[in-house]
């Protein structure tokens, strides 16, 4: 290929932009736009045009998402009446590779008249946007695009990563676990990946459950009825263990009169899963022991509800 060596110079500069960023997220200057974001009372208003723009969105939208309020401000609406978003309790954070960025004026005079502070993001240090800033943190101005063609590329995947490594930040900072990302961020295969067993579970009567003295047929019954492939054996309180598709066949196939009740063919050492395990632990557990129900335990051993598969791939 005629451009394989332009490609690799292009994922050469990526590498060495993210690279750079050691020394930065090591800095006491990042340090001071860690501490002014999480202490800022109110929201955090991200803007940036063009391709800084679109980092901009994203930037905004990862803090959300770990818990800290954050917008785009678009700064052509800005200089259209949207300036009137940002309130005194705001911190405004500006992204410009070069910082000369003429489009981000009107926000930057009007933050400066209401005493609003501004963290800049740039690439030259000597810049207006630098200095007009109450802390700018400087990325290394690195080589960009290809050939003779200086477009933004390598200097986006590193504003990026610098805004994904602050996030990381903020979110640490506020203890963010995987219960509280989920509140955030519901929705989607990611979402429900952090939705707890105990939430989708089947419970009450659709839970095959039979005493330990329970005739085969009547077990037959009740696996058939609740359509599991499996049953529990004993009391919700007091689970002795289960029996499957499996042991029935088994049992089916001794021909033995000797076993005549659910005590006799059931499984003691089961398997289960219990109330405070995601979906995706709960698959990968169901997966990993190639059994496709069982039955979800809280922590004194007592039987909550039941599971199967499907019920997580639904």
């Amino acid at each position: 290929m005629i451009f394989l060596e332009e490609v690799l110079q292009v994922l050469e500069n990526a590498k060495n932009g993210i690279s750079s960023l050691d020394k930065i997220v090591k800095s006491e200057v990042f340090e001071k736009v860690i501490d002014a974001i999480y202490y800022t009372k109110g929201k955090i208003i991200i803007s940036g045009v063009g391709k800084s723009g679109f980092i901009a969105r994203k930037f905004a939208a990862t803090l959300c998402s770990f818990g800290k309020q954050a917008i785009f401000l678009s700064p052509t609406d800005a200089s259209h009446g949207d300036l009137g978003v940002i309130s005194n309790d705001d911190t405004v954070i500006l992204l410009s590779k070069s910082g000369y960025t003429i489009e981000l004026q009107d926000i930057i005079k009007y933050c400066q008249s209401v005493k609003v502070p501004i963290i800049s993001i740039t690439m030259d240090e000597n810049s207006f946007l630098a200095k007009e800033s109450n802390i700018t943190m400087v990325l290394p101005n690195l080589p960009d695009g290809f050939m003779q063609i200086n477009a933004p590329m390598s200097s986006m995947t590193t504003f990026l990563t610098l805004g994904d490594a602050i996030s990381t930040s903020i979110a640490i900072k506020n203890n963010l676990d995987r219960e509280k990302y989920r509140l955030y961020h519901p929705g989607g295969k990611l979402g429900k990946s952090m939705t707890k067993i105990k939430y989708i579970m089947r419970t009450g009567d659709k839970i095959p459950l039979v005493s330990e003295d329970e005739t085969i047929d009547n077990t037959i019954l009740e696996m058939n009825a609740k359509m599991l492939g499996f049953t529990a054996v004993g009391t919700l309180e007091s689970p002795k263990g289960i029996i499957t598709d499996g042991d029935l066949r088994r049992f089916m196939s001794q021909k033995t009169d000797d076993k005549k009740y659910a005590k006799d063919i059931m499984t003691k050492n089961f398997k289960y899963v219990t109330v405070e395990m995601f979906l995706n632990e709960t698959a990968q557990f169901l997966t990993q022991n190639k059994i496709t129900s069982t039955v979800v335990l809280n922590d004194k051993g007592e039987i909550s509800g039941a599971v199967n598969i499907h019920d997580l791939l639904s």
